[in-house]
């Protein structure tokens, strides 16, 4: 019995086959895939932005700025005011001595710290160059 259910599905298959037209793709169909993958290469999802825009890094730096300048003209010489009548003054007075006031920083040290922050900042334009590049393609 399973053989004969097994002729009647093969010619009734046979039947399908050959009365069904054969389909071929349109004229354009390689072309509208194509145009369909290039839209999804342009999406936004791999587009760089900064993390912090050009705007907030001016505000930034303007605020750096303004902190440097009012830190050297800026401040006046104050009394004690309120901690005069808590009499501090009674507290006893340690003398700690600075472990740093004997070091002496040579000439040779102080070029190679510039030197070497010079690099650094070489070496940072360089590489964002190379990561900008990178993410380009």
């Amino acid at each position: 019995m399973n053989e004969q259910t097994d002729k009647y599905l093969d010619t009734l298959s046979k039947k399908v086959i050959k009365n069904t037209a054969v389909e071929s793709p349109s004229f354009n169909f390689t072309a509208s895939v194509m145009s369909q993958i290039d839209a999804l290469e342009d999406s936004k999802v791999t587009t760089y932005q900064p993390l912090i825009s050009k705007k907030a890094w001016a505000v930034i730096s303007l605020s750096v700025v303004a902190l440097v300048i009012y830190t050297i003209f800026g401040t006046q010489t104050e009394s004690a005011g309120w901690l005069t009548s808590l009499h501090v003054d009674m507290l006893p007075t340690y003398d700690i001595k600075n472990p740093l006031a004997d070091f002496h920083f040579s000439k040779t040290a102080a070029y190679a710290c510039v030197l070497l922050v010079f690099m650094l900042l070489i070496q940072v334009s360089v590489l964002k160059k190379y990561m900008d590049k990178r993410f380009e393609n």
